[in-house]
């Protein structure tokens, strides 16, 4: 999985996975992990992409509305 740097002074990186519908986001203070979001609908997803502030979208749309599993990093493939 591929993650995409961001300019965002929360998230450090954030990669879709069409197939999984799996959201990753890699925060900036604990880049040794990656929140992977289940389920997670591709338009939310293409709408988090496109806003100026990555946190805020994050917070008000993402955080503690998806299920999720945190990862270390290096076991994304």
């Amino acid at each position: 999985m591929i993650l995409n740097e961001v300019q965002s002074t929360n998230i450090k990186a954030i990669g879709y996975n069409n197939l999984k519908r799996e959201l990753y986001i890699q925060m900036i203070n604990s880049s040794d992990f990656v929140y992977v979001y289940l389920s997670f609908p591709k338009d939310i997803y293409m709408k988090f992409m496109g806003v100026p502030s990555k946190g805020k979208f994050f917070l008000n749309n993402i955080k503690g509305k998806f299920d999720y599993v945190k990862i270390l990093k290096e076991m994304l493939r």
